[in-house]
């Protein structure tokens, strides 16, 4: 099986740990990605995958390999349009350098603050991030660009300000820590900065960053894996 990934891969930038069976491969855009989802459907191949090129998950020990996808690019800022409030951007934007371009039109993406400044887009979305005055991230993201486990490319919310109708299908991305598909874009709800008029602390103490699910949610979360994703691709085994 190595031989036929190594082979399959040929084309891309890769690395390849004999140790761990994992093979590491450098993405440059979401084409490389649904060819390496479909691949990995046809052969029954775990992919894993986050959005730093710092933090590497360690799959589970045994003899199968695996594919371990590191973002190279992704780090656009696609639009930025605070007349209807809101950015597009690509999940390694750092949420620190997107609100210093945002503070010169005196807007922010309320999420963010110091405390998680070296986080990416992505990582917020992936954890639900929570941030000042307990703003969580899942309630600033309008839509998503999302591919799934089987290689289809979706589309998920929209521009307008939670003009949600029927099922708000952004929100089973966010916080579900990427076992439903991977995120390549974000459409983010922005909001004008508050100056504080009086002397009072405008923000709650810090909460736990890390997402959790009770008993109940995470049973739902592995029935609806089971249907997006029945070949268990993105085998993220740390959460369900």
């Amino acid at each position: 099986m190595s031989l036929k990934i190594e082979q399959f891969l040929q084309a891309n930038r890769i690395s390849f740990n004999k140790k761990d069976l994992i093979f590491q491969v450098y993405i440059t855009n979401k084409e490389e990605i649904i060819r390496i989802l479909l691949f990995a459907n046809s052969e029954h191949i775990p992919v894993y995958y986050n959005y730093s090129v710092k933090l590497k998950i360690k799959p589970k020990s045994g003899d199968t390999p695996y594919i371990f996808l590191i973002f190279n690019n992704f780090s656009e800022i696609c639009e930025i349009n605070v007349a209807n409030r809101y950015a597009i951007v690509e999940p390694r934007v750092k949420a620190k350098n997107l609100n210093q371009i945002l503070s010169k039109e005196n807007f922010t993406f309320l999420p963010f603050k110091e405390d998680n400044s070296e986080l990416n887009i992505g990582q917020m979305i992936f954890n639900n991030i929570i941030g000042k005055n307990q703003n969580k991230t899942a309630d600033y993201v309008l839509g998503l660009e999302v591919i799934l486990p089987t290689g289809e490319l979706i589309h998920t919310g929209s521009k307008t300000l939670k003009s949600v109708s029927g099922y708000d299908v952004t929100s089973l991305y966010i916080g579900s820590q990427g076992v439903f598909g991977i995120i390549i874009k974000a459409i983010l709800r922005l909001d004008p900065i508050i100056r504080p008029t009086d002397n009072r602390k405008g923000e709650f103490s810090s909460i736990n960053v890390q997402s959790g699910f009770n008993d109940e949610e995470l049973k739902l979360l592995r029935k609806l894996k089971s249907v997006i994703d029945p070949k268990n691709i993105l085998n993220l085994n740390h959460l369900i």
